[in-house]
């Protein structure tokens, strides 16, 4: 069974919601470290986005290229 990379995104995202969270509270203790880690966070965060839409553009030329090859009619 294969997960498609939804785990690793998943996580991915999960850890830079985290990572933002954390670092929008630590913005009322030291305003430079609060926001270079929102920012880290907001970096992970974006790139899970990309991640999970490479996955997706992969799942549809897949789909597409098998789509094509069950079309075909073989001529003898």
């Amino acid at each position: 069974m294969t997960h498609k990379g939804i785990v690793g995104t998943t996580i991915l995202m999960t850890l830079g919601w985290t990572v933002f969270v954390l670092g929008v509270a630590g913005l009322f203790i030291d305003a430079l470290v609060g926001a270079l880690i929102a920012i880290a966070g907001a970096v992970l965060i974006s790139g899970g986005k990309i991640t999970e839409a490479v996955n997706k553009k992969q799942n549809a030329f897949e789909e597409l290229r098998n789509s094509r090859q069950g079309s075909v009619t073989a001529i003898d």
